[in-house]
């Protein structure tokens, strides 16, 4: 856990000192985007819980005119898998699985239009909470967390100088929990400030 910590501190340090040295004062473009859509899980992860809706928050500095840098949140509610018994299905339990990402991201746009596809890489921590719906000797729920990354790829739409839209795909694994890969589609906005 420390280890973590302190590589997540030094990569966030070394990312700032490489921003304020290295961006042209006419790239100094802050962007803010929200995103919202279905996350699909994969692998083990698919065993324990639905598709769920998603949500994801990027606060990001244009380090170039098409490259940005930046921190990415990401949250997910998906309810438990249903199991298949004889010609019946039957819900395991109503236990609630959420997921949240938090770390570093780095995307480049291919154009320079006012539509752009757009490719992007991150990583951080990600985290799973299963919430059970009766406590059980005082416990309410569990939990795991671990390293993350993942692979983005969309369009860009930049319709005016401060506002512009996002249709985004990103795949997300975390290797340390289990195998897997959450699968998202989101369509959101996006703030050029």
């Amino acid at each position: 856990m420390n280890r973590l910590i302190t590589r997540f501190v030094i990569v966030i340090s070394l990312l700032s000192v490489s921003i304020s040295f290295g961006v042209e004062p006419a790239y100094r473009e802050v962007q803010v985007s929200f995103a919202y859509g279905v996350s699909s899980p994969s692998g083990n992860w698919k065993s324990v819980m639905e598709s769920g809706q998603s949500l994801g928050v990027d606060l990001g500095l244009a380090v170039s005119s098409r490259a940005s840098v930046g921190l990415h949140f990401g949250y997910g509610d998906f309810d438990t898998k249903f199991k298949q018994l004889g010609p019946l299905e039957a819900e395991t339990s109503d236990n609630n699985w959420t997921r949240y990402v938090g770390g570093l991201f780095g995307e480049y746009r291919l154009t320079d239009s006012s539509i752009s596809p757009f490719i992007g890489v991150g990583a951080g921590v990600h985290a799973v909470h299963v919430a059970y719906v009766e406590v059980i000797e005082g416990v309410d729920g569990e939990g795991d967390f671990g390293f993350g990354f993942g692979f983005a790829t969309g369009l860009q739409y930049r319709n005016s100088p401060r506002l512009g839209a996002v249709l985004r795909f990103d795949f997300e694994n975390s290797p340390s929990m289990t195998d897997g890969w959450f699968m998202q589609a989101q369509l959101g906005v996006k703030v050029f400030l």
